[in-house]
């Protein structure tokens, strides 16, 4: 009989920190050091990605806005590099529309600036949660997540819609229905779903796969 092999993951997140701020990047790596995590800091996405190939790094928190190799190109590379990777992008402007990009593009969350010390630590513990999630569904796979059966099918859509930044207004002229009959929707899928947020519902979302195909 052939042996399930064991998954031998880390208790704690070695966190890579980018930007080319040097005022955000030393509060991110002084907040997190007082935390007790790992943390590596570097000015540029060059510089990330060689970290990243010379360190077991879990968490990546990136700016979106850099001269020279941007955010997205940064996220884009290191995703490449790593897929289990779970970064965080941050962000002046966290609008829906930028923040459900982000997603899309693989991140697992955002943080808005000014970056506030006392975030820092829970947002990376919980990208470090999604971090082990990754690893143990590839190392031990069992198959994709589905819907649970009391979720409708107008709700299903809604969740589709959504995952395509889709605002409450643009999906109800897609439905054919009011906004304020999506933003109920919205709001039964966050209880049954147990979101604590729009957008860990939209995160939800996107992993369940919802945005393979474009709504029709």
């Amino acid at each position: 009989l052939r042996r399930s092999r064991a998954v031998n993951l880390p208790e704690r997140p070695t966190v890579l920190a980018v930007d080319d701020d040097s005022t955000v990047l030393n509060v991110i790596v002084e907040a997190l050091r007082r935390a007790d995590i790992d943390v590596h800091g570097a000015p540029s996405g060059m510089e990330a990605l060689a970290i990243l190939r010379q360190e077991s790094i879990q968490v990546m928190i990136t700016d979106l806005r850099m001269p020279g190799m941007t955010g997205e190109q940064t996220l884009g590379s290191a995703l490449a590099y790593d897929p289990d990777l779970a970064a965080v992008v941050l962000t002046a402007h966290a609008t829906l529309e930028s923040s459900v990009d982000a997603l899309r593009k693989g991140a697992v969350d955002y943080l808005q600036k000014p970056v506030m010390p006392n975030n820092i630590e829970s947002m990376v513990r919980g990208a470090f949660d999604k971090w082990r999630t990754r690893r143990i569904e590839r190392l031990a796979p069992h198959g994709p997540a589905e819907l649970p059966d009391h979720i409708s099918l107008r709700e299903r859509e809604v969740l589709h819609l959504i995952a395509w930044g889709f605002t409450s207004r643009e999906a109800a002229a897609k439905m054919g229905v009011r906004p304020k009959t999506v933003d109920t929707y919205r709001e039964r899928l966050m209880r049954k779903l147990s979101a604590d947020s729009r957008s860990h519902l939209v995160r939800m979302a996107i992993e369940m796969g919802f945005t393979r195909d474009p709504p029709r």
